[in-house]
């Protein structure tokens, strides 16, 4: 959501706020901002016309998603199928161009690409295997700490996090990360976590998120509650624990 938005910003609007047909490459609307009314805008449509009002929480400057699938050497199941799941569902969703999906080992290589694209991307996801303080790279287990450190930039945008490994809904790791300048809020798993409920929170997270315009909270408690086992995942926000508790 674009807290900051502006007359003459540019912006994206879930198309189904604005009656339009959805059998488009992407769920989103990309206009400019031409009014803004407290804390809501009106956008220029293609015809034109102004938009009715909009509320700025359903509004986003930017709504691309990386997808880091972070793996181990001895992994030869679970990990690929949930990747490939969640990619080539967010690709219906949005545009190819709008969908960066990478296959990384080393920390290295998670800070590389970092570097190289996180200022192009409003929305994260993280596939690996983890634990109450760490992800598995490789063979080595990196603690939260440690990539916090080489995560949080200077002017960083803050994310919106969604971690498919297990465990890292719990305090240590979920504390560190969601109280990070890099993340607006942070959805994760408390404990174990099968593949399909992981492949299925994280489907209907964002399709509730982007095609039926719901707000990160309403998208996650709606998607909490529909999907089977799916109540170990926890949402944390600036270093607390905010929505899940058991």
């Amino acid at each position: 959501m674009a807290r900051d938005v502006e007359v003459g910003d540019k912006v994206y609007v879930p198309r189904t706020l604005l009656g339009m047909d959805l059998n488009h490459p992407s769920v989103f609307y990309e206009a400019d901002v031409v009014e803004k009314i407290d804390r809501s805008v009106r956008i220029k449509l293609h015809n034109g016309n102004y938009s009715k009002k909009i509320a700025v929480s359903h509004v986003s400057k930017n709504v691309g998603v990386i997808i880091f699938r972070i793996g181990d050497y001895k992994e030869t199941l679970l990990l690929n199928p949930l990747y490939n799941s969640v990619v080539q569902f967010l690709k219906m969703l949005l545009p190819d161009d709008h969908v960066r999906a990478l296959e990384i080992r080393t920390l290295e290589e998670l800070i590389y690409y970092w570097n190289e694209a996180h200022a192009a991307y409003q929305q994260l996801v993280i596939i690996g295997h983890g634990s109450s303080e760490s992800i598995t790279f490789g063979e080595n287990r990196c603690r939260v700490d440690k990539i916090v450190e080489y995560l949080d930039k200077q002017n960083v945008v803050s994310k919106e996090i969604i971690s498919l490994c297990c465990e890292t809904g719990k305090a240590p790791f979920a504390k560190t990360i969601s109280f990070s300048n890099f993340c607006d809020f942070f959805i994760a798993p408390f404990g174990s976590l099968h593949g399909c409920t992981a492949s299925q929170f994280a489907q209907n997270y964002f399709m509730r998120r982007m095609l039926a315009a719901e707000t990160p909270t309403t998208a996650f408690k709606n998607t909490r509650s529909h999907i089977k086992n799916a109540a170990t995942f926890r949402f944390w926000k600036n270093g607390e624990l905010k929505a899940g508790k058991m």
